[in-house]
Parts: C-alpha cells; structure tokens; sequence
C-alpha cells in the first residue's frame, strides 16, 4: 500500500515522523509532498515553541544547581497554600534553612566544592519532606520548606527532627577526607505568624538567624520580640559604618603578668564602643554583627594599628618592655590582605614585631589546615608573635598543633575559674602546659580572679596570667598609672592591694 513519509525535524535529529497511506490506485502527486512538508515544517515549530516554553518554565520556576524550586516558585506555592487554607482553616508551617559555615568552606575550599555539598544536601532533604510539603532552594545557602495541610505541632516537629537526622551523616569529599555539616532552622506558622508571604518568609528568616546566634545546629520557632531583636541589630550595624569615622571606637588594656616574676609583661588590647546615645556597648553585642556584616575588617584593621600606636607609646614613655596582644576573628585571618594590614601598622609605627602577639581561636585555625599553616607562616615571618586563644575549648589535633608555628598557648578561662577546687579543671588545665612546654610553648592563664588562682597556675609553671584578680581591661590612661603603681607596690609591698584599679 502506498504511503508518503516525512521526517518532523529539528536541526539533525528528528523529532517523529509523519506517514500519510494512500488508497491503492492514488497518483502521488508533489503538491501533496510540499503540503506534508510544510505541515511538518508546523509540527517542528509547535514542538520547538513548546519545548523552548519548557526550558523557559525551567528557568524561570527551578533552581538550575539542585533543579529544586526557586524562590519564585516557592513564593506562588505558598501563597496558593495561604489561600487555600484562609478557606479551610489549616495550618502551613514555613522552614527556613540555612548551612551552618558553608560560606567559610567556599571561602577555604572553593565554590565547587560548596556546589557539591549543596546538591548533596538538596537531595537528603527531599528524603524529609512528604507529598504535603514543598522543598525549594531560596538563595546560596539557604532552603525553604513549605508544610501545608498542618493538623498537629508533631507533623512539623517530625520534619525538622529528620532533616537534622540527616545532617548527621557525614559528606564524602575527595582523598577519603570526611565533612560535618549542620543547619540552622527558623520556623514560622500561618495565620500565627503572619497572613501572607512575604512576612511568614521574614520571620522564618528571622528565627533562623536567632536560631545561629545560639550556636546554630538548632531549630527556632519565631516570637514576635524578634522584631525588637533585629531592630537592634540594624541599628548596631548601621551605627557602627559611621562610629570608625567617627572615633567612637577605644581600646582597653588588660595586663599580662610574668607569674614567677610578678611583672607586667603587656596587655590585651580589647575594643569598646563609645556610643553617643546609647553610652558604652559591650563587645559582646556588637562584634558577632560586625563578623556578620564584613564590618569586622575593617574594624580589625583600625584595632591593630591602634594597638601598634599604644605599645609603640608605651616605650617611648620608659615602659621598654611591654608586649600588645590583638585577637583576630576568623574572617579576619581567612582574609588575604591581613598580613599587609599587620606589616602596614607595624611600619608606620616603627614597633618590632616581637613586641606584637597576634590571637586566633582554636576553633578557626581548625578549618582547612593546610591553608591555616600557610597563613600562620606568613604572619610569622613578619616576625609577630601567635598564640592559640581560647585553648582546650576546640577539636585541635596534636599532629596539627606541631605543625603550626606558634608561640603561646592561652587558656580558656572556664578550666582557670575552678582550678583551685575541681580536681578535673586542674587535671585539664596541668595537661595543657605540660602539652604546651612539649611543644616548646609558654602559656598563659585567663580568668584569674583570685590569690588561689595564681598560687596554682605557679606551682604548675604557668608562665603568665590574665584576669580579674591582677585588674580589669584599662583605658590607656589608667593602664599606665596601674602599670607604675605595680612596678612600685612589687618593689615596696608585694602584698599590694589593686582592687581600687578594677573598678
């Protein structure tokens, strides 16, 4: 039987093919091929138009990483869900999730590798989330789950406790390495928490963000003194772009002291924040906003070279022997252009980089390791001195430990405050400077606050001590009279009383 056969294509690859039978007898004519051809020519067009509506669809609705929903998508579900359930009377619980330090990694590790732990994460949260929910990835970081049709409290409980359940399995990387990642999660409710999108959105977000200011690896639903909360840190932030220009930043100075020698060997430099209105800030409130917001650089830069102008005064005033002391965040020391922030200040004051000790977490150093070596040697060969703050509190590895070129090891005030009286703190803490003399380290003790304190911490051969006892962080000005007042009162009266110097 006859038949005509035309190929619907689209460049070289064909899409189907149209046939057309003829009665037996039909003369073919070639008007009929054309007309099949053109009508071929449509179909081509039509699946064209439709498959460039898909990808259209695709990129406009999908995230083109995870192929998850987007943004926009999420934001049209869930205001379908809002509506549907305004008529109904149910509940819709919106998750907001954020990757506890995945910006630390891009920044160690590289984007690629970031790239890939967010598809891998993106494919175990879809393992959490069942027909009544909507999983989206909402920007870099971040994931939005939507949760219709809520009954009962346990349904969102349920879901969050096994989205945390698989964060706990580790992430394979390359060379058999093995990572840990954890999430932050913030929790709205429609119609508690809001009776539209965009603000069950916002407090979601903003609960997740309470929930990482707690540690993050932890779920937070939102309460409406969030609101108050963020206020403040918007203008916490905001205040502090102008407080640099405006000198409202000062350095005090708490003293370092040789235990064996009862002398001041330097001090600490640590930031206040003399606000016009609101009085002083403490740090606490306003350096974990300026780590947030990439303020803290250029914080960190003015606190270095403020404390290379003090010590450098310091001798110029007979005091010779006085070290500084600067803490640096970890986004301070992940930062390229520190070491010419370091080696800037020290020329334009003319100090020796021996008198200049630079402070970094345990924690941070702990991050990609090989890199921490390269940046550690860096800053050493300036000539500064490193020492590891905060120490015992972290995961330090001793293989790494011996491999990083430092100086000092402080430890962490909470095995220094009931030293004299818990067996287990001065078991940690005479491990510690044992550790650290193996390691040709010397050590310094924070959080001595009393006589018993430092009898220990010298028995133990604690070479240094920092804390209450010897005096509180100074203004420059006092930090100078105390400074003479304790090279007098050792010479006098070694039983001299500070207490007036602590207030």
């Amino acid at each position: 039987r006859p038949y005509y056969s035309i190929p619907v294509r689209s460049g070289d690859t064909v899409l189907a093919v149209l046939i057309l039978y003829l009665e037996p007898g039909h003369k073919q004519d070639i008007r009929e091929i054309f007309f099949l051809r053109t009508v071929a020519n449509v179909l081509t067009f039509i699946v064209k138009l439709y498959r460039s509506e898909q990808q259209v669809h695709q990129l406009v609705h999908y995230d083109q990483l995870t192929k998850l929903p987007n943004k926009r998508l999420l934001r049209q579900h869930l205001t379908h869900e809002i509506t549907d359930s305004k008529a109904s009377d149910k509940k819709i619980a919106v998750l907001f999730l954020d990757i506890d330090g995945l910006k630390r990694i891009n920044e160690s590790m590289g984007h690629e590798l970031g790239d890939d732990i967010i598809k891998i994460i993106s494919k175990r949260l879809q393992q959490c989330i069942d027909k009544n929910g909507m999983l989206g990835r909402w920007d870099g970081d971040e994931f939005v789950v939507v949760l219709s049709d809520i009954k009962f409290a346990d349904e969102v409980f349920t879901t969050i406790r096994n989205i945390f359940q698989r964060f706990l399995e580790p992430i394979s990387l390359l060379q058999q390495k093995q990572l840990i990642i954890s999430t932050s999660i913030g929790v709205s409710v429609f119609p508690a928490d809001g009776s539209n999108t965009m603000t069950l959105v916002q407090n979601a977000d903003m609960a997740m963000h309470t929930a990482k200011s707690r540690g993050g690896n932890c779920h937070q639903f939102y309460t409406e003194d969030m609101n108050d909360a963020v206020i403040e840190r918007l203008g916490i932030e905001t205040g502090m772009r102008s407080a640099l220009e405006q000198n409202q930043f000062e350095l005090y100075y708490q003293p370092l002291v040789d235990i064996g020698a009862q002398k001041i060997t330097g001090a600490e430099a640590l930031i206040r924040w003399n606000h016009p209105t609101k009085g002083q800030i403490p740090p606490d409130r306003f350096i974990p906003v300026a780590e947030d917001s990439e303020l803290i650089i250029p914080i960190g830069k003015w606190v270095i070279n403020q404390a290379c102008i003090q010590c450098k005064q310091w001798h110029q005033q007979g005091l010779k022997d006085l070290k500084i002391s600067v803490n640096l965040s970890a986004k301070q020391f992940r930062d390229n252009t520190l070491p010419e922030i370091v080696n800037n200040a020290l020329e334009a004051t003319g100090l020796n980089p021996s008198y200049l000790t630079l402070e970094l977490t345990e924690s941070s150093i702990m991050e990609n390791v090989e890199q921490t070596i390269e940046s550690l040697h860096k800053l050493k060969n300036i000539g500064v001195s490193l020492s590891i703050d905060d120490f015992g509190t972290g995961y330090s590895s001793l293989a790494y430990l011996k491999r990083f070129p430092i100086d000092k090891l402080k430890i962490d005030r909470s095995f220094v405050q009931n030293v004299d009286n818990n067996a287990d703190d001065k078991s940690i803490v005479q491990s510690i400077i044992a550790l650290g003399h193996n390691l040709k380290l010397s050590i310094i003790a924070e959080g001595v606050e009393k006589v018993e304190h430092m009898n220990l911490l010298d028995s133990l051969n604690c070479e240094e001590s920092q804390g209450y006892y010897i005096s509180r962080p100074l203004p420059k000005d006092q930090f100078i009279e105390f400074v003479l007042l304790w090279q007098k009162g050792i010479d006098t009266d070694p039983d001299i009383n500070f207490d007036i110097y602590e207030q």
